[in-house]
Order: structure tokens, then sequence, then C-alpha cells
């Protein structure tokens, strides 16, 4: 019965140890500025909100990676090399690491893009169509084939998309929280 008594309380005092002990960590500085304090719990707090957007964007990369590579679509050393310097001496990006995963992002969407403008053959009605609504870009001589090209661009950017949305709607997405 005596070692049952010692047991629980020793128990309890534990227990009190690591209530204690949390509720210090929580408060606990992570910074001052000026004499004001951020503890622990202030960070946690904060970090959080951004966990949502953190997997979400996650979410995409990964989502568009599988897309991508169901249309057949890569990225080369090459072009991604040349892209992240790019980008590294252009945007004044000291992150390698970010400027790369810009640079695959772009080279997939643009690579997307004209996977889909080179299925479509639009006739001389649609081109002449969205000349008309487009005159202001062309001024007073326009080139048919430039026309052409960025009307192929500008649908193929809008298959892209909405081919995109319905692959991501079809996805098996399971969160583990």
């Amino acid at each position: 019965m005596n070692i049952r008594k010692i047991i629980c309380c020793a128990f309890c005092v534990f227990f009190v140890f690591v209530i204690i002990g949390g509720c210090v960590v929580l408060f606990r500085p992570v910074a001052v500025i000026n004499g004001t304090v951020i503890n622990e719990y202030q960070y946690i707090k904060e970090a959080n909100k951004y966990k949502e957007y953190i997997i979400s964007e996650e979410i995409d990369k990964i989502i568009l990676k599988q897309f991508v590579e169901n249309l057949g679509i890569s990225v080369s050393d090459e072009d991604l090399q040349r892209e992240t310097q790019g980008l590294l001496s252009e945007r004044s990006i000291n992150d390698k690491d970010m400027a790369e995963e810009i640079a695959r992002q772009g080279i997939l969407l643009q690579k997307g893009i004209e996977y889909f403008a080179e299925t479509l053959n639009p006739d001389a009605d649609e081109i002449k169509a969205y000349y008309e609504e487009n005159k202001a870009r062309y001024g007073e001589e326009p080139d048919y084939e430039s026309i052409k090209a960025d009307f192929k661009m500008e649908k193929g950017e809008q298959m892209y998309e909405s081919s995109f949305e319905e692959f991501k709607k079809k996805a098996d997405i399971k969160f583990y929280r």
C-alpha cells in the first residue's frame, strides 16, 4: 500500500514538472526587439498561420510535376541551369535553390502551354477574329504568322490551365494532422 502511494506521488510530481516545463518552454523568448519579447508561443501561433499556404504550395508543385509527366514533358539540365543563372543575375535572387525552383516551374509552364498550342490548327477565320479583338497589339502592318502564333499560345494557355485544374480535381489528396 505504501509503495502505491509513493508511485502515485512520484507520478503526480513528474506530471506537474512536465506541465510546468512545457509552459516554461512556450513562454521562453525567441527574440527581443527594443525590450519587447516574442515568445515561443507567439512564434508557433504565427507560424501555424502559414502552414496551410505552405502545404497548398507543396501540393501544387507535386500535382504540377505529375501533370507534366503525364504529358511527357520534362526539364533538361541545360534549360534549368540557363534559366537559373538568368534568375540569379537578373532578379537579384541570392538563393540558388529558390531560383532553381522558380526556373523549373517557369519552364514547365512554358512547355505545358506549348504542348497544347502545338495541337491547335486555327483556320483563317479564327485568326482574323483574334486579330480584330487584339488590333492594338499589332500596329499598321500585322504579320499573319505572329498573330497565328499568339493565338495558338493564348488558346494553348487556356487549354493548359483547364487541363491542369481538371487533373488537380482528380488528385487523391489525403491530409494527416
